[in-house]
């Protein structure tokens, strides 16, 4: 089959997200304490499972006049989470810090996704009341991934988000691709858009994870605590009965 337009730019966005994932992979060795290939490796296995579960959220969304619906990103959002939880389990790692590093780098992976929908022209907005513009909405996807990512990137720099980044990922876009849905053209009549519906299945997964995150940590004691139970402490009893004497 000889290789038409689209599927070179698909190479080379993938090659892209190849690139970025083995410099990501470079950055995270020493905080994830992998060794660099098993990292490598984790990374390009996740922009494989991307482009899998997002080719079968494609083949689910084509409707009987075989119109492209939108919602293929879906699988990614969904389903990766899962992936990242089980690869934390198989390589021993704390869940809150994989899945935090990773997360940020679906989110670069997504990015070139929709990179991908200028080039076929998909996903486009509606039409601007009174004028013959469109609603920027692959603009605002992108700008929204950039945003989202800098603000985790940060506050994972500060230690302040042990674990969150994933259900908040799950939340914010959840939120974002809802409101957005009503300025996308739908090139299929329906009373419903199926895109506000895996917009709340998002929203309510993302809560979900949250609450067990923040259950989990609130299992373990704080650093106060744990400090107080250090040898030296559990000595004292010894140290007490010796002075009774």
């Amino acid at each position: 089959m000889a290789l038409t337009r689209n599927h070179v730019v698909l190479i080379l966005l993938l090659a892209a997200a190849a690139v970025f994932s083995v410099c990501w992979a470079f950055a995270v060795r020493k905080r994830l304490g992998l060794k660099l290939p098993a990292l490598v490796g984790l990374a390009l296995l996740n922009v494989a499972l991307n482009l899998l579960f997002v080719r079968l959220f494609a083949s689910l969304e084509k409707g009987k006049w075989g119109v492209n619906q939108g919602r293929r990103i879906y699988g990614s959002m969904l389903f990766m989470p899962l992936v990242l939880f089980a690869e934390a389990k198989l390589t021993k790692q704390e869940p809150a810090e994989f899945t935090d590093c990773f997360t940020l780098l679906q989110i670069i992976h997504l990015a070139l996704g929709r990179v991908y929908c200028f080039h076929t022209g998909c996903c486009y907005g509606k039409l601007i009341p009174g004028t013959a513009l469109r609603w920027p909405t692959r603009e605002l996807e992108l700008f929204f991934y950039a945003a989202v990512f800098v603000w985790f990137a940060l506050r994972r720099r500060r230690g302040k988000t042990p674990g969150l980044c994933c259900p908040l990922f799950l939340i914010s876009y959840g939120l974002f691709r809802f409101g957005l849905e009503f300025l996308r053209y739908e090139p299929m009549p329906r009373s419903f858009r199926l895109a506000l519906l895996w917009s709340l299945i998002a929203v309510v997964a993302g809560v979900c994870l949250l609450s067990e995150v923040l259950h989990r940590r609130a299992e373990k004691p704080p650093k106060g605590e744990r400090s107080a139970r250090s040898p030296r402490s559990a000595r004292s009893p010894r140290g007490a009965r010796g002075t009774k004497r």
